[in-house]
């Protein structure tokens, strides 16, 4: 399939026309020559040439080809709101993780950002209980911290189901359903399905941010123990 410009004149009057096997030549002209915007055109049969025709049903102006979609997500909007809430949590969350794992290496925020930002997220969670442990051994906090990372993994493991997965409808009005290929060396390749409502997206994009402050009350408590520092901007060396 293709398409085709039929018509000149103003660009926003001119047609797109959807290819169509020849056979069906001689009906698609039939039905261009019965078109009241064809006639106005002033073109005749040649301007459709012989070796390609165009569907008539798949007509549009070009005004509604460029704001017309193509597809649309079956996805409510009202759904995709907490969807989006998730992903921009989710990178506030990392964030706050790198700016506590920064906090523990105690150099410069310019030095800081360069050694945090290339790992990846399980890579940045080991690394901070690593750091917290070489500086300060396995207290409390060190419990709390392996505690509060433990659940990071397990946001990110969601996130992660639901950021690259196929949505659907649902079988109920207020369900999604989200589909994902699965190739495993024990289960081999299969599919796997599960139902979503609003509610569970809103009560997981929540828990992201409940995540966070508890991250971030728990690195002002270090800093009023002395076990971290507030990252200076400038270079101490």
């Amino acid at each position: 399939m293709g398409f085709h410009v039929l018509a000149d004149g103003a660009d926003d009057d001119r047609f797109i026309l959807l290819e169509c096997p020849s056979s069906q030549r001689s009906s698609a002209l039939s039905l261009c020559e019965a078109s009241p915007h064809h006639a106005a055109s002033g073109h005749d049969q040649h301007t459709i040439p012989p070796q390609r025709t165009y569907t008539i049903h798949a007509k549009l102006r070009l005004r509604e080809w460029k704001t017309t979609p193509m597809i649309r997500h079956t996805v409510p909007t009202s759904t995709l709101i907490h969807i989006g809430d998730m992903t921009v949590s989710f990178a506030l969350l990392e964030a706050q993780i790198r700016a506590l794992a920064g906090s523990l290496i105690k150099e410069d925020l310019h030095t800081v950002t360069i050694l945090t930002s290339a790992p990846s997220f399980r890579q940045l969670r080991a690394a901070t209980v690593a750091l917290y442990q070489h500086r300060h051994g396995e207290d409390n906090d060190y419990e709390t911290l392996r505690a509060l990372i433990a659940r990071a993994g397990q946001v990110e493991e969601e996130r992660n189901k639901i950021t690259h997965s196929l949505w659907s409808a649902g079988d109920q009005p207020n369900e999604i359903r989200r589909v994902k290929a699965v190739t495993q060396r024990k289960e081999g390749f299969h599919f796997k399905a599960e139902t979503y409502d609003e509610q569970r997206l809103k009560a997981f994009a929540d828990e992201i941010m409940t995540l966070i402050d508890q991250f971030l009350r728990f690195q002002g408590d270090l800093l009023r123990q002395s076990k971290v520092i507030a990252t200076p901007t400038e270079k101490t060396w």
